[in-house]
């Protein structure tokens, strides 16, 4: 029974990745998150040396409307590649490195 349970997290957590991986886009952002400083010279947060992007800045980028940008980013956080984070009116958006690792291992991604 347990095994199945783990199996049916495992499939899930494949799928969500998949999908979030499906789109060019998708991938791009999680390579500018790598040096943020770079690609979003505009607004980069820092807080102990972990520094954030602000979502309308990703809009603005990808030249796209906030429900586009907005759904690109919900499916990159429900696969845990990326960390979104408020603060008052804006969401703050980071990589997970953590995330990233296991997508690594299981063979889906292949990023810095």
């Amino acid at each position: 029974m347990f095994d199945r349970i783990r199996m049916k997290k495992e499939l899930n957590r494949n799928s969500h990745i998949n999908r979030a991986l499906a789109v060019e886009c998708r991938i791009q952002l999680l390579e500018w998150l790598i040096e943020p400083d770079r690609h979003f010279r505009d607004r980069v947060k820092r807080h102990r040396q972990i520094r954030f992007v602000a979502e309308s800045d990703i809009e603005q980028k990808w030249n796209v409307t906030r429900s586009t940008a907005r759904k690109h980013i919900h499916l990159l956080k429900a696969a845990n590649l990326i960390q979104v984070d408020r603060l008052q009116k804006t969401n703050w958006i980071k990589r997970n490195h953590r995330g990233i690792a296991v997508a690594q291992a299981a063979g889906h991604i292949y990023i810095r």
